[in-house]
């Protein structure tokens, strides 16, 4: 996840009129206005699936419309349910690229630009938009972290958040730092009705035995919600791996650099074996269902909202649920005793998303001109006015100081997404590294082939029977993991944290 990221869609946009009458008196600029002969229709893809804007209103008196009679663009959203990556490169294969991407995948990334699939920024507004305000104040220390990425200035980071930025927006109150300082997407939470029901305190969960004695309770005494009956966990669906495990990694104190300074995969430490033998007790033992790693991030929001899931260990920000319903038990503290850690980014960061214009767009003047406005104040404030609290293109220094005092619901989210960090203790390690790409064509193949084995070989270690046959997967997948080039890799991320 990365730094400073989306901040809670379902609070935000209960609370839209928090945020519509704002003075935008400190405001650094002010949109230049534009002045479209006709509409355009363009399309926006994203392949995070949990993002799930309202269809675009070309209404003046909408948010949106506003945007469209500023820049003559009308959106349509293409968000894919389910394995975007995939989707995305079968459009490209067929030559039905859409217009605008905003994207997370890196290898999906990397792709993109070797193909000169999409737009170099600076070429396309030179041509198209030569006064784009993009051209003089996009913040250079992002700037800089994309070209040394991308090779060049290929697309605009999400979540923007920079030393740079801050200084043109100044801080936000001291309640909104500290989710800046302290926040995790993905964590544990529990639903407070049904604690309550159980006579349990989050207090009583803190330990992995009491965790997993409460779930055998649940599953023993048959507890039910409208004739269902309640499910002791779930986890986070088909995107599991990285925020499910992750998580358990973390909190059973996985750490990404070893004594001697060198780097390592979390999954192959006996923390991180401790996590997947966790998870694999969880679906073993029946407290979770096998399904549960298929589903996408509506089916997830459901049940979550249904009322009859217990508990829920992966991506909280963005699980769609009423914060002030569930309480997060911070950290599972390991049997084995080893502290929980925590991964810290740095100040300067990319978002976890990068949006670009593709080469195949029917407009490319008409989509410079969108992005241009859609990252000024007044763009970003008309799309709030829309009712949507995050966009791949919001700008965080500035969204956050337009949020006004807490209030309940933002409280709820303030237990959800910071218990860990309060609960995980002082050990930490640096986030970037695992979220690094890799410099060279070489080492982001290993990338890829080290994800693809951990793909298909992670199952078997998941689905074992018994300890014994956990045992044997899990030596099986390590050693498929090496094969693919797993200590190749492993080696080049160990150099980097020397030249830094």
């Amino acid at each position: 996840m990365r730094n400073i990221r989306r901040f809670f869609q379902t609070a935000v946009y209960a609370g839209a009129t928090l945020f519509l009458g704002l003075s935008l008196s400190g405001c650094r600029k002010s949109e230049d206005s534009y002045q479209a002969e006709h509409s355009e229709e363009l399309t926006w893809f994203s392949d995070l699936s949990w993002w799930s804007p309202g269809n675009w209103d070309a209404d003046p008196k909408s948010g949106t419309g506003e945007i469209t009679e500023k820049t003559g663009v009308e959106i349509r959203y293409l968000i894919p349910e389910d394995n975007g990556d995939t989707r995305l490169s079968l459009m490209m294969i067929n030559g039905n690229m859409p217009d605008i991407l905003s994207v997370s995948d890196e290898q999906m990334i990397r792709h993109l630009i070797t193909s000169d699939a999409v737009w170099n920024l600076d070429e396309l507004l030179q041509q198209y938009l030569p006064d784009s305000h993009l051209l003089v104040d996009y913040p250079k220390d992002l700037k800089t972290l994309l070209m040394e990425r991308d090779g060049g200035w290929y697309g605009l980071s999400g979540d923007i958040h920079s030393q740079e930025n801050q200084e043109e927006y100044g801080e936000a109150s001291e309640f909104y730092q500290t989710f800046q300082r302290k926040k995790q997407s993905s964590g544990i939470i529990w639903n407070k009705v049904l604690l309550k029901r159980l006579g349990y305190e989050i207090e009583d969960l803190q330990t992995e035995e009491a965790v997993l004695k409460i779930f055998k309770e649940v599953q023993e005494r048959e507890i039910t919600v409208n004739k269902e009956v309640v499910t002791p966990v779930l986890v986070d669906g088909e995107n599991y791996s990285r925020t499910t495990l992750a998580f358990l990694e973390d909190t059973f104190g996985a750490s990404c650099v070893t004594a001697d300074g060198a780097y390592q995969e979390r999954i192959s430490t006996k923390e991180g074996c401790h996590a997947l033998e966790f998870l694999n007790k969880l679906f073993r033992l029946g407290y979770a269902e096998h399904q549960q790693t298929i589903l996408t991030a509506y089916n997830i929001k459901r049940r979550l909202n249904s009322g009859q899931v217990l508990c829920f260990i992966g991506d909280v920000e963005h699980s769609g649920i009423n914060p002030e319903e569930w309480i997060s038990s911070g950290a599972i503290h390991s049997a084995s005793g080893e502290e929980p850690v925590f991964g810290e980014k740095e100040e300067i960061s990319l978002g976890e998303m990068t949006t670009f214009v593709s080469k195949n767009c029917k407009a490319p003047e008409a989509a410079a001109r969108f992005l241009t406005v859609l990252t000024t104040q007044e763009g970003m404030k008309s799309y709030l006015k829309s009712g949507e609290s995050w966009w791949p293109l919001r700008n965080d220094d500035w969204y956050y100081c337009q949020l006004s005092d807490e209030d309940e619901k933002m409280n709820a989210w303030k237990q959800l997404i910071c218990a860990y960090k309060e609960a995980s203790g002082p050990k930490t390690y640096d986030r970037e590294l695992i979220d690094a790409a890799g410099d060279t064509t070489k080492i982001c193949d290993i990338q890829a082939t080290v994800r693809e084995s951990f793909s298909r070989g992670v199952n078997s270690v998941l689905w074992a029977e018994n300890d014994e046959e956990f045992d044997s997967a899990y030596e099986e997948l390590l050693t498929e993991l090496q094969e693919a080039g797993l200590f190749e890799l492993e080696a080049d991320r160990t150099e980097k944290m020397k030249q830094k």
